[in-house]
C-alpha cells in the first residue's frame, strides 16, 4: 500500500469514529468532563452551584429571619412591666381586750349603794354566804316607791336560775303581757310578781305566781338601808 493510501485511511477512520462514539450522559452538579486533548471554554470552565449550598444557604436565612422576629417580638416590642408592689406588713391581729370579772359584792354586809340604786328596776347580784359556807347568787331590786327587796336566784326547789325579765322578754317568752318587769324562770316560765305578796313557808312573802307551775315564791332575803350604804342581812 502506498503512502497515500494510508494517508486516505486514516482520514476515512477519523471521520468515521466521531459517529460511533456515546454521548456521556450529564448529571445535575457533576461538570461535564472534557475529552482529552480539548480546551475548556468559559461556559464549562464554571461549574454549577451545588444543591447543598442552596438549601444551606436558604436554611441560614430562615434561621436569621426567625432570631429576628423571636428578638423583635420578645424584646424590643415587650412592654416593659413595673416592678410588683410589695404588700405591706399585716400587723398582727390583737386579741380584744377582756372584760374584767366583775368582784360581786358578798352578803351579809353591803351589797350596793342608795346611788347605784337610783332608778326604779335597777338592778345588782351579789353572793350571799350561808352559815355552812355556801354561797347562793342573789338579786337587789329597787321597787317603785323606793322599797329594796333582794331573794335568791337560785329556783325553790330545783336547779334553774331565775331573772328578772323585761317586758319585751315577758310578753315573748312568757307569753304574759305587763306593764313592770318580773321574776321569770326559763325552765318552767313561771312568772312571779315582787309588787305582789304569795304564800311561803313562814307567810306572805314578796313574789305572787301570776303565770307557771312554781310551788312558791322565790326564797327571800332581808335588806335595810344604813345611810347610803344598802345592807343585806339574813336569808329565809
Amino acid at each position: 500500500m502506498t503512502d497515500d493510501q494510508k494517508t486516505n485511511d486514516q482520514n476515512t477512520d477519523a471521520a468515521k469514529k466521531p459517529q460511533f462514539r456515546a454521548a456521556q450522559p450529564q448529571i445535575p452538579g457533576v461538570p461535564t468532563r472534557q475529552p482529552q486533548g480539548t480546551v475548556a471554554t468559559n461556559a464549562t470552565a464554571k461549574r454549577p452551584v451545588q444543591p447543598f449550598y442552596l438549601w444551606a444557604v436558604g436554611g441560614g436565612a430562615i434561621l436569621v429571619l426567625i432570631i429576628a422576629i423571636f428578638w423583635w417580638a420578645y424584646g424590643v416590642n415587650k412592654t416593659p412591666q413595673s416592678a410588683p408592689v410589695a404588700a405591706a406588713p399585716v400587723a398582727a391581729a390583737r386579741p380584744a381586750p377582756r372584760k374584767p370579772t366583775e368582784t360581786l359584792p358578798v352578803a351579809p354586809g353591803p351589797i350596793a349603794t342608795v346611788s347605784q340604786m337610783e332608778q326604779p328596776w335597777s338592778t345588782r347580784k351579789f353572793l350571799y354566804r350561808h352559815p355552812d359556807g355556801t354561797t347562793t347568787l342573789a338579786m337587789l331590786v329597787h321597787l317603785h316607791g323606793g322599797t329594796y327587796w333582794a331573794f335568791s336566784l337560785h329556783e325553790p326547789f330545783g336547779n334553774c336560775e331565775l331573772e328578772l325579765a323585761s317586758v319585751e322578754k315577758l310578753r315573748n317568752y312568757y307569753e304574759l303581757y305587763a306593764k313592770y318587769p318580773m321574776v321569770g324562770d326559763p325552765c318552767s316560765r313561771t312568772v312571779y310578781d315582787l309588787t305582789r305578796y304569795g304564800n311561803g313557808p313562814n307567810g306572805l312573802v314578796r313574789g305572787a305566781i301570776v303565770a307557771g307551775t312554781g310551788s312558791r315564791p322565790p326564797l327571800a332575803i332581808e335588806v335595810d338601808v344604813e345611810g347610803e350604804k344598802i345592807v343585806a342581812s339574813r336569808s329565809e
